[in-house]
């Protein structure tokens, strides 16, 4: 799918849009109706707070909760905190900013690096990695979410080793501030045998939980341990959105299952997931294939990812998407394309029946993206495999020294 430079540069235009009309709401929040707050107020409340030297209480569920009751816009649901000091150190300066102003600075940011990363992944592929991934795009934006963020270290990654650069682990590291997002391609190193740059990444996580604790304190590390306990429990008291979750375990929370019995359900597919990325690592893949591999298994990691994690998907899109475009049927290449759109737009359409029927609703919708997920990556095991057949033309292997 090639699209006119005239139909980019209105998708661009798109994006800046939201990004303005976010932008206003925070500024002009009674003008425009602002009728919930969204993640970034979360972001921007514990940069304020970490400014005003409470960093420890962002941690606090009933302080965090009072603190943002007063935020215009707080119609009763509550948002947590339980990012790492790591992320909090980046988020730092945003506290000395309006919300409207950090939320502008921010966005605009993670939206350029982004965009530049996909492309340089893939310039042949950037188009239809843009279209397939446009609804969760908008979605991070209108949320103000870090995900485009996340989604850029794990595409230099992915760019620094397929240029086999000794920094390729850098990046990976980096994304401590949201670390169940990386676990997965770290594993993944391991499986490999990417020696070097699993021990870049975990110097550069030394290095940067370090600095965390020297600037901000031991105070805001135990903070955080006690407020991922919180979270955690809160989770399992359905507190959370479970709808939007990307997860199997989710899933099967959504549909009655009971807590051991959900994330034995996850764990089985983990490991089903896994045995089926060791074999595919076996059958002498392009490097950019195996880096695919990689992103996408570690996507599927977190029982506790949300939607707008996904955005990683969209790196796994620019490596993978030439060889399962080739090697998938036309019916699977349409599965792909309607899963995606579907794992963008789910929650939108969820939420809004949820709205729609108000009180008449007799349940929550089940949270359908991880199935999603686990049949988009059978397309995508599939398409791998027959790329290696003599009837697949297969590629010849470039995989990355082994450092």
């Amino acid at each position: 799918m090639i699209l006119k430079p005239a139909t980019l540069l209105g998708l661009l235009a798109c994006a800046l849009v939201m990004v303005l009309y976010v932008t206003l709401e925070f500024a002009f929040p009674a003008a425009l109706d602002k009728g919930k707050l969204l993640d970034f107020d979360a972001f921007h409340l514990a940069s304020v707070m970490m400014a005003q030297g409470s960093l420890p209480e962002t941690y606090d569920v009933a302080t965090f909760i009072e603190r943002q009751s007063v935020l215009p816009g707080f119609n009763g649901t509550q948002l947590l905190w339980s990012y790492p000091p790591t992320f909090d150190l980046v988020i730092a300066p945003l506290g000395y900013l309006p919300a409207w102003l950090a939320y502008a600075l921010f966005m605009t940011a993670t939206l350029a690096l982004f965009l530049w990363v996909i492309g340089r992944l893939d310039a042949d592929a950037f188009q239809i990695t843009v279209i397939l991934f446009l609804p969760l795009i908008t979605l991070i934006i209108r949320a103000g979410q870090n995900s485009l963020l996340m989604a850029s270290l794990m595409g230099l990654t992915c760019l620094l080793a397929l240029r086999q650069s000794r920094l390729a682990g850098v990046p990976l590291g980096l994304m401590a501030i949201k670390p169940h997002l990386a676990v997965g391609f770290g594993i993944w190193s391991l499986v490999n045998r990417r020696w070097r740059l699993a021990f870049t990444s975990l110097t550069t996580v030394t290095i940067f939980c370090g600095l965390s604790y020297l600037l901000l304190g031991a105070q805001a590390w135990q903070a955080f341990i006690a407020g991922v306990t919180a979270t955690g429990d809160a989770f399992q008291n359905d507190a959370f959105t479970i709808f939007r979750m990307s997860s199997l375990y989710a899933f099967g929370r959504s549909i009655g299952l009971v807590h051991s019995v959900a994330l034995a359900l996850h764990l089985g597919v983990i490991a089903a997931a896994l045995l089926t990325m060791v074999r595919l690592m076996q059958l002498g893949l392009a490097t950019r294939d195996l880096l695919g591999i990689g992103v996408f298994f570690s996507a599927l990691l977190s029982p506790y990812n949300y939607d707008y994690d996904l955005a990683t998907l969209t790196v796994a899109a620019s490596l993978l998407g030439p060889t399962v475009t080739q090697h998938a049927t036309r019916l699977q290449n349409y599965i792909v394309v309607a899963a995606a759109w579907t794992i963008g737009f789910y929650g939108f359409a969820a939420t809004a029946l949820i709205d729609l029927l108000g009180p008449t609703a007799s349940a929550t919708p089940p949270a359908l993206i991880g199935p999603l997920l686990i049949l988009i990556g059978t397309v995508v095991a599939q398409s791998l495999w027959r790329s290696t057949t003599p009837a697949g033309q297969p590629h010849t292997s470039d995989s990355l020294a082994r450092a």
